[in-house]
C-alpha cells in the first residue's frame, strides 16, 4: 500500500540500556562488548564492510537469463571449460504444475553473448548514437504505458476493497 518498513542498526550511542537491571545479565558488559566489536568486523552490521565474493567462474548475464519452459531464473554451469545456463526442473514439480519441461535445459553462454555483442556494437556505433540515445530516453518515460498500468492497479485495489467489504460483512 505505498509503504516498505527498512530494518536499519541502530547505533550503538543509541541502544538504550537500563540503569536497573531486573535479571541477572547473562553475560558482563566487557564480553559483551567484546562481541559486537569481534562480529562489526565481519558482516554488514554497524562498522563491517561487505566484501564482495570471489566466483571461480565468472558469468557475463548472471541472473538475467529465465528459462522459456518455467520462467524461472537460470544458474550458471561449467561444463567442459565452457560456461553454460542451466534450468533443472525435478519431474514432480513438473508434474504437479502441467509444465511440459525437459529433466535439465543448457543453453551456452557463447551462443548468447556473440550475437549480443554484435547488436549492441550495431546500436551503439557513432552514426547510430543520436537514434540509440533518443530510444532509450523514450524508453524510460512511457507515458501511455504508466497510464494505463495505473488504471490497472486501480482496478485491482477497487476489485480488492469490495472483495474484502464483502468478506468483513459476512
Amino acid at each position: 500500500m505505498g509503504h516498505t518498513s527498512v530494518m536499519r542498526w541502530n547505533p550503538a550511542d543509541r541502544w538504550i540500556i537500563s540503569k536497573d537491571p531486573v535479571h541477572p545479565a547473562l553475560v558482563d558488559r566487557e564480553t559483551f562488548d567484546e562481541a559486537q566489536r569481534l562480529l562489526s568486523r565481519r558482516g554488514r552490521g554497524p562498522g563491517g564492510e561487505h566484501k564482495q565474493h570471489r566466483t571461480r567462474h565468472p558469468y557475463l548475464l548472471r541472473g538475467l537469463i529465465y528459462c522459456a519452459y518455467c520462467e524461472r531464473r537460470m544458474q550458471g554451469q561449467q561444463c567442459n571449460g565452457q560456461s553454460y545456463y542451466r534450468c533443472r526442473y525435478p519431474a514432480e514439480y513438473a508434474l504437479a504444475n502441467t509444465v511440459q519441461h525437459p529433466r535439465n535445459v543448457y543453453l551456452r553462454e557463447g551462443d548468447i553473448a556473440e550475437p549480443l555483442d554484435a547488436a549492441l556494437a550495431h546500436a551503439f556505433a557513432p552514426r547510430r548514437l543520436a537514434t540509440t540515445i533518443a530510444t532509450l530516453a523514450a524508453a524510460q518515460q512511457p507515458e501511455a504505458d504508466n497510464d494505463r498500468q495505473r488504471a490497472r492497479a486501480h482496478a485491482a485495489l477497487t476489485d480488492c476493497d469490495t472483495k474484502l467489504a464483502r468478506h468483513r460483512a459476512a
